[in-house]
């Protein structure tokens, strides 16, 4: 086409023409004067906005557009008023102000086209939820929010594109009982403590099922056929921390075809496999902190957090720490080699964890040394037979491989009011205490004198 052609296919059109396609367009449309006010916004812009014109039409650019995202945008702009058309103006995101005091993440383009006073600046723009979404997502992530918070987050990526439609998530929290969030409506149905449901049946199979109420189990399909249901979508995440499946849910009443939503379903369980994810990646991490890599049994820093939290246990009690030291057991490393002895360690651990009673607990505190939290002790003569007890347990001989091992142990008891309680002060005479057991000829436990009152 030549260029008197393309000239004579252009429209003569006056402004009303341009404003009535602003108008109809379901984009935000806004028309920026020369000096950067606003001179019309249309009315998907004004429902994006939460805004009404009034409090639109006139206003600086610079009081709806986030600053940082404000220089960006005016260095562009003068950019091409100078002439420089090689410049990059693909469409980008922008923080736009809203009504209610929140930032719309908005991808915008734009255009000059020649005013009777200027140029002016056309900008054609497309809410996007789902980053507006993964923005408040990531900030959740680094601020190490609830799983419950994490996961609450994911039905409204199905939510901001469709507001009225029922979408909920299933799962198991981090103590593995049976949750949901989402559309209250939809967790009435039953959650996946109910086998009736087609999300207990998704999260056993693994199976995705788009299905028609009434070709589900009768008691569900009776009770979402009282809701007014008439299809439900229910898609498996697999869940790393529990080795079972959390599902995103669907339900319809009469409307649309189903499969007009799975795009909405499918970025919800995007987003749901990242936290469910992220969940087992740190809970691993909280659970290194707390346990002996070697052992498997609570570590040092945990033992000396549990003293800590029976300081603020509301009801007073005594408790008691027998501080543990493995007699003979550096010969085991100098004559056998450390594989054999980190066997013994383990195999020691085990024990003394089999040598407990319900509620005391054990601990690596390094090396060959193993500690021991007694609950509730009615008199120190508990806390001595659990001491005798283990060195009884500890004195049997450790069968490695060919090998026949004993090596026996020595104990440092102390006991306390938790009223009294001070962790370091604790540990520390249980250790003296230890010592002087050892001093005694070890295969033995010594208790600490009653701490001199201050």
């Amino acid at each position: 086409m030549s260029a008197a052609d393309r000239e004579g296919t252009r429209l003569d059109v006056d402004g009303r023409w341009a404003v009535n396609a602003l108008e109809a367009i379901t984009d935000l449309a806004v028309v920026v004067s020369a000096d950067w006010r606003i001179l019309h916004a249309n009315p998907y812009a004004l429902d994006l906005l939460a805004l009404e014109a009034d409090e639109v039409i006139g206003r600086p650019v610079s009081e709806l557009v986030h600053p940082d995202d404000l220089h960006r945008a005016i260095e562009v702009i003068e950019r091409i008023r100078a002439g420089d058309r090689d410049i990059d103006t693909t469409p980008a995101f922008y923080r736009l102000r809203a009504g209610d005091g929140q930032w719309r993440r908005v991808e915008l383009n734009a255009t000059l086209v020649p005013g009777p006073d200027g140029d002016l600046l056309v900008v054609i723009g497309r809410y996007s939820g789902d980053h507006d979404l993964q923005d408040r997502l990531i900030e959740l992530f680094t601020e190490d929010a609830p799983t419950d918070v994490l996961v609450g987050m994911v039905p409204e990526f199905g939510r901001w594109r469709q507001p009225a439609v029922n979408y909920a998530v299933f799962y198991l929290d981090d103590d593995g009982c049976p949750a949901a969030t989402g559309s209250a409506a939809l967790i009435q149905l039953g959650g996946l403590e109910d086998p009736t449901t087609p999300w207990a049946e998704a999260a056993a199979t693994r199976e995705e099922r788009l299905a028609a109420v009434s070709d589900l189990h009768p008691d569900f399909a009776t009770r979402a056929g009282r809701a007014g249901f008439t299809h439900t979508w229910a898609m498996p995440v697999d869940d790393p921390l529990h080795d079972s499946a959390a599902v995103v849910a669907f339900a319809r009443r009469d409307g649309p075809a189903p499969e007009i939503f799975g795009y909405a379903l499918e970025v919800m369980c995007k987003n749901l496999r990242a936290v469910l994810r992220w969940r087992d990646h740190v809970d691993g991490l909280r659970r290194a902190a707390r346990r002996d890599p070697l052992t498997g049994i609570p570590n040092r820093a945990q033992f000396w957090a549990l003293l800590e939290s029976l300081r603020r246990e509301p009801r007073p009690t005594n408790v008691g720490v027998l501080y543990i030291d493995l007699d003979g057991f550096k010969g085991v490393n100098d004559h056998l080699g450390h594989t054999v002895g980190d066997q013994v360690l383990t195999e020691a651990a085990s024990r003394l964890a089999a040598a407990l009673r319900p509620g005391d607990a054990v601990a690596r505190i390094g090396g060959d040394e193993f500690a021991v939290v007694c609950h509730e002790l009615a008199t120190d003569d508990a806390a001595i037979a659990v001491a005798e007890r283990v060195l009884r347990i500890l004195d049997e001989p450790f069968v490695v491989d060919t090998e026949t091992i004993r090596i026996g142990a020595s104990i440092g008891i102390a006991t306390v009011d938790t009223a009294d309680l001070d962790a370091d002060e604790l540990l520390e005479r249980a250790d003296r205490a230890l010592y002087k057991a050892k001093r005694r000829g070890r295969g033995c436990w010594h208790l600490a004198a009653d701490p001199t009152p201050g």
